[in-house]
């Protein structure tokens, strides 16, 4: 099943001004406030809390469905995740037995490929897919491979270091964020993160855009040793990416704070976007939560992690790029509340998206004039699509 909360743990062994301009914009709000700021050469656009056209609902007509329970051989896959190519065929992807089904854009099911294993092509569970001009990759732990779309294996690449998450550009690049420890046996509780652009055939980084220290993990002793504590993004701030393909840069945030930079792929800075935002709580229950998705965990573990976790939730969860070039941003209210903000190019904050009338979705991604997303179940997950049938403008 889908897990809303993700986290790991790691054992690790003790060591221990500008110019200033106002922009005031008229829209169904009437006047609207944004502050823009040259600093170092780089445009700020300061962004109030509401949107500059309010909030809007999608008119949404339910387009495709497909449950594997109704497709013979796969009755019993419960896919975690899936991806869609420029011809609409989707891969839903059972991430835990290590298979990818295919299905046309109308939904019928074409074939099944990748198996678990070592070998060429083969991968341990819980990988991840890109599909990059008309190419699957399929990025694990320790290895990328690169399929045709029909599953047919055409080359593979074994990683020298531990890249996560990865997002391929092209055959000859990818973005990745890594870890550079002051300790080369990571025994110490003090790293670096970097997001990084890479050479494909040689892992060579050819530059960073971005870097942090200690992001993404807390620490907590245990007897001699200490233990990493590592949360899905929204818990503890992290580097959080996203690549825009059409455009070639990348939107970064260090996710505490609204706040979120526009790189281009030579590193320079073109643009910073802020949001007035206040963190939510993170209240004790909901930290009891948090530490619920480790399973079993003793009573000592328990109270340490609730003393050392944040009082507050970071900003931001998620960032995406729709079709159209618009940004849209998962933002954090409170625990397992969000809004959904949508940008324009220029960094104004445009609208605010409801989606309460898709509130069973999991794991929504926008198409062209399509949503489509996961709908959990006891017995496996169903794939929904939808075509969006409002705001063209933004969605097309």
């Amino acid at each position: 099943m889908i897990k809303k909360i993700f986290l790991s743990i790691a054992l690790c062994f003790m060591l221990i001004p500008g110019k200033t301009t106002w922009g005031i914009e008229t829209g169904n709000t009437g006047k609207y406030p944004r502050e823009v700021k040259m600093i170092n050469g780089v445009k700020h656009v300061f962004n109030p809390g509401t949107p500059l056209k309010g909030e809007i609902t999608l008119n949404l007509e339910p387009s495709l469905k497909i449950d594997p329970e109704n497709v013979k051989g796969l009755e019993d896959i419960i896919f975690n995740y899936y991806e869609r190519d420029t011809h609409g065929n989707i891969y839903l992807v059972d991430a835990k037995s290590v298979h990818i089904h295919k299905f046309s854009a109308d939904g019928k099911y074409l074939k099944s490929f990748l198996q678990k294993g070592s070998g060429p092509g083969e991968f341990e569970p819980f990988p991840r897919i890109n599909i990059v001009d008309e190419n699957i990759w399929v990025i694990g732990q320790n290895k990328a491979a690169k399929f045709t779309l029909d599953g047919r294996l055409v080359d593979e690449l074994k990683f020298n270091n531990y890249y996560r998450p990865i997002t391929i550009i092209d055959a000859n690049r990818f973005v990745a964020n890594y870890e550079v420890y002051d300790n080369k046996d990571r025994t110490d509780r003090t790293f670096k993160k970097y997001t990084g652009l890479f050479d494909i055939k040689s892992q060579k980084c050819l530059l960073n855009f971005f870097e942090a220290e200690n992001p993404g993990r807390v620490f907590i002793p245990v007897n001699d040793t200490w233990m990493a504590v590592v949360p899905s993004p929204g818990i503890i701030p992290d580097i959080i990416y996203e690549l825009d393909h059409s455009n070639n840069c990348l939107f970064i945030s260090l996710n505490g704070n609204y706040e979120i930079c526009q790189k281009n792929l030579k590193g320079e800075t073109l643009m910073v976007i802020h949001k007035a935002h206040t963190n939510g709580i993170l209240k004790e229950s909901d930290k009891k939560d948090v530490i619920g998705a480790f399973g079993s965990v003793p009573e000592d573990i328990e109270k340490k992690l609730i003393d050392i976790l944040p009082g507050k939730l970071c900003a931001i969860e998620r960032i995406d790029m729709l079709p159209s070039g618009y940004l849209l941003v998962k933002g954090i209210r409170n625990y397992h509340e969000y809004s959904y903000d949508i940008f324009c190019s220029d960094g104004v904050y445009l609208y605010r998206l409801d989606l309460s009338n898709i509130s069973s979705l999991l794991a929504v991604n926008f198409y062209k004039q399509t949503l489509a997303g996961i709908v959990e179940k006891e017995d496996g997950n169903t794939y929904y699509q939808y075509k969006i049938k409002s705001h063209r403008e933004i969605f097309d």
